[in-house]
């Protein structure tokens, strides 16, 4: 699999309006809002450069991150790198003894292709793989 960069890092936040505030401060960078109610979550992306920080607020009790929130309080949900072939990184992935959360990949917030790797396979960190 031909990694090509870090994409972002995910932190899930009791509230995205207050954290994207604190955040904008500190960076000094002005991020922006998405809601996605199919998701059930709220997001506060902030971008730089060559990567971006996404916080996520769960806004639906279905939401995937409701109950990370709920049992583990804020703080880094996953990490996302970007592939050149997600395809190509799924077999990659499952050949060399991995694990998929789900085994096709799905839409992602901007509409790239994502797949995440089971957190049991990578020493507990959630790691998705994108293809834009």
């Amino acid at each position: 699999m031909r990694v090509k960069k870090l994409d972002h890092v995910a932190i899930v936040v009791e509230n995205v309006n207050k954290a994207l505030e604190r955040y904008e401060k500190i960076f000094g960078l002005k991020g922006e809002i998405i809601v996605r109610d199919d998701m059930g979550i709220k997001f506060g992306i902030l971008n730089f450069p060559n990567f971006r920080i996404e916080l996520m607020e769960p806004i639906k009790e279905d939401s995937v991150i409701y109950n990370f929130l709920k049992k583990r309080g804020e703080g880094v949900h996953h990490i996302a790198l970007e592939v050149e072939n997600i395809e190509e990184a799924i077999r990659d992935i499952k050949n060399g003894g991995g694990e998929l959360v789900d085994e096709n990949p799905k839409e992602g917030l901007h509409g790239y292709k994502m797949v995440f790797i089971h957190p049991k396979s990578l020493n507990r960190v959630l790691v998705e793989l994108i293809e834009w």
